[in-house]
């Protein structure tokens, strides 16, 4: 009986190695546990913090857009106060003479009386619009987190609405990365000029009412490009023929030089970047052309338009010359 509960001296070694493998494995646990609790309460604090960030950032854009509402209001209050009592004075004018009319005194004194007050009336409708059309609000953009462009854009913006042209920015992706891993600063923000200064030009040329530019810069289709619509006129064919091999604008008249070109095709060829330039009928968008830097590595000059047939017989003069 006594052989049952005796056991080699050897045998309380392995006992012992095994009650000590089993307690570093339960403690190798219970660290993994407690590093991955660490690592979920550090990413969920992180996640707190960054919808605060995101919060305090909408909140003081919503407190920007009402500050300028409440800025735009008290302008239009200020220009109609100033009208509102002229507006009076001539409606009461009108009323005596209607009175008079009325009452069967019709004059020629009467009629040109009316005429007069009619003048008045066309008058102060002119001064009201010129008032308000003085009314010009900044819109405000969204940033890029890069001053120098933010600066740019903020330029521009200033720009377009002293020519009475709506402009809209719309940013996708980070913007420093672009900066920091796939084109300088500089050159960015050169582009960013002369693409924009472009679309100046060929708005203020056009006669369309609608009168609107859009720029958008960061990721489409997994490369960084900046593209920037307009309603203005479009390229003539031999320009988009002549472009990046000599110095040509459709706006020489107007301020075109023509380098602005020259420096985008250097930049292409300094990054790989593509040129991809998109033309739309009227009836297909209020927006008559697009232009895009493409930075995809291949260095291409591509023309989407729908006349073709113009742009190709222009090449073949061109190429004959």
């Amino acid at each position: 009986m006594f052989s049952i509960f005796s056991s080699p001296r050897e045998s309380y070694g392995n006992i012992n190695d095994f009650i000590l493998l089993g307690g570093i494995i339960i403690s190798g646990i219970g660290i993994i546990i407690w590093i991955r609790r660490g690592i979920t309460m550090f990413y969920k604090k992180k996640m707190k913090e960054r919808n605060n960030e995101e919060l305090e950032q909408k909140l003081l854009e919503k407190d920007e857009e009402i500050q300028r509402l409440i800025e735009l209001i008290g302008a239009l209050q200020k220009s109609n106060h100033k009208f509102v009592h002229r507006v009076s004075a001539v409606e009461n004018g009108i009323f005596d003479l209607i009175g008079l009319i009325r009452s069967g005194k019709y004059s020629i004194e009467i009629s040109e009386e009316l005429a007069l007050k009619l003048n008045d009336i066309m008058r102060l409708r002119k001064n009201y619009d010129n008032e308000i059309s003085q009314i010009k609000m900044e819109k405000p953009l969204p940033t890029t987190n890069i001053n120098g462009i933010d600066d740019m854009f903020s330029y521009f913006s200033k720009k377009y609405i002293n020519n009475n042209i709506d402009f809209n920015l719309k940013i996708d992706g980070s913007i420093p990365f672009f900066i920091e891993n796939i084109i300088d600063q500089s050159d960015l923000e050169t582009m960013i000029g002369d693409f924009l200064e472009n679309a100046l030009i060929a708005v203020n040329a056009s006669n369309k009412a609608f009168r609107s530019v859009l720029a958008i810069i960061g990721v489409s289709e997994s490369y960084y490009e900046f593209t920037v619509f307009d309603s203005g006129i479009p390229f003539e064919p031999d320009t988009l023929v002549r472009l990046g091999k000599e110095r040509v604008t459709t706006h020489s008249d107007t301020g075109g030089s023509g380098i602005g070109f020259m420096t985008t095709f250097e930049t292409m060829k300094k990054y790989g970047a593509s040129l991809i330039i998109k033309e739309k009928t009227p009836s297909e968008s209020n927006c008559t052309k697009s232009i895009t830097v493409r930075f995809d590595g291949e260095n291409r000059y591509t023309v989407e338009s729908f006349r073709f047939g113009d742009i190709f017989r222009s090449e073949e003069q061109h190429t004959a010359i």
